[in-house]
């Protein structure tokens, strides 16, 4: 009865910023985007693009504690420093063995203003007791059962305290420079509605190239996304709090996967990024226990709603004569990222990788090395991506 109570407290206090921000709406809204779900299919607040007052953080937390999300506070949450502070939001799900190399990235910074708040989302692995004892500062959020990546990333925005909102897969690195140089970009160009990096694709544990994918049309990011999906995962963007407050502070939830290329499409309608010339991601690819044809059929779901939520805006009226073509680009970009979990797991070796790894052990020294170049138009990450 008592969290009955709270949540009618909530949507009465909600109703006139609710009612206020479609009246003064001149950006992106649709009554599909921008919900805050507390039980995932049952009761919603209403739909809202808006800040979540402060005095009603306490009672949300109650309502997904409810739900099934323990909230823990680490011993430091975030290190004082000067410049704004950083959430790095890491969601994690059965990843103990690689998990600390994420987390020991962000500690090597040279940019030191930081929060660590690392998602559990519900591992069978003991993750949530083993960061206790290695990394008892970082603050942990745990979902008693898996409730997907979107959920997870969510549950980590609910407590961040961050100017600048940044999310790292528990499987990827950062270089040590990359918060510096990516606060640094977001200050020299202050209307970026986020700023990103190239990276480097590691394949069976070893780094293979650098990719930095060039949007085809510069004058036109919107337009380029929807093409070409120039942004190949959350590890390697940092978004403004103020920007993401103004498209919805949330992770749609109800789709499969490609949660970040609905993210994407909602930011860039709001403006351009900006671009950092640098590699600093180390992207690791990597396949869980789901075999390719579910994860291509995963990803072909979650592209296309996300594609249908988009162009039921308002903002995607000038695209509409794309819409064949970006869902045609969908097939390509799948197929680009099945064959680097492929080359990831080691269960496909391309004929020069592997003449690259003969010739670097020692053989044959006097043939040139040729080195495999990727593809560089991929699709955001699934599920296990995180």
């Amino acid at each position: 009865m008592e969290v009955a109570r709270e949540r009618g407290a909530i949507q009465q206090s909600l109703k006139p910023a609710y009612r206020q921000a479609r009246q003064a709406n001149s950006l992106l809204w649709h009554p599909s985007l921008y919900r805050l779900d507390l039980q995932r299919g049952k009761e919603k607040l209403p739909h809202f693009k808006f800040k979540v007052h402060v005095d009603l953080l306490d009672a949300l937390i109650t309502l997904k504690q409810e739900a099934g999300v323990d909230y823990v506070r680490g011993t430091d949450g975030s290190h004082a420093q000067s410049g704004p502070l950083v959430s790095v939001i890491i969601p994690t799900y059965n990843r103990i063995g690689v998990l600390g190399r994420a987390i020991q990235s962000v500690i090597d910074q040279t940019y030191t203003h930081y929060e660590i708040i690392v998602v559990d989302d519900g591992s069978k692995d003991d993750t949530s007791d083993w960061l206790a004892k290695q990394f008892p500062a970082v603050c942990t959020v745990r979902h008693r059962s898996n409730q997907g990546v979107a959920a997870a990333r969510n549950s980590g925005l609910l407590i961040a305290k961050g100017n600048i909102i940044a999310f790292l897969d528990s499987d990827d690195v950062w270089r040590a420079a990359y918060l510096e140089r990516q606060v640094a970009s977001l200050a020299e160009n202050q209307s970026a509605v986020f700023s990103y990096c190239g990276r480097y694709l590691a394949l069976r544990g070893r780094i293979r190239e650098s990719v930095t994918c060039i949007p085809i049309v510069p004058t036109d990011f919107l337009q380029s996304m929807l093409l070409s999906c120039f942004v190949h995962s959350m590890s390697q963007i940092v978004i403004p709090r103020a920007v993401f407050e103004r498209v919805g502070l949330r992770f749609d939830e109800r789709l499969p996967t490609c949660e970040d290329f609905e993210l994407y499409l909602r930011l860039l309608s709001a403006g351009n990024p900006v671009r950092l010339d640098e590699d600093l991601l180390v992207k690791h690819c990597l396949l869980n226990s789901c075999s390719l044809r579910d994860r291509g059929k995963s990803w072909l779901e979650g592209f296309f709603r996300a594609l249908e939520i988009f162009y039921m805006t308002p903002k995607s009226i000038p695209y509409s004569y794309l819409r064949p073509i970006a869902e045609a680009s969908i097939y390509k970009q799948i197929a680009n990222c099945l064959f680097e979990a492929l080359l990831g797991n080691g269960s496909f070796v391309p004929a020069r990788v592997r003449e690259n790894e003969r010739i670097q052990s020692g053989g044959n020294a006097g043939v040139p090395t040729k080195r495999y170049k990727p593809a560089q138009i991929v699709g955001p990450g699934g599920p296990e991506d995180r």
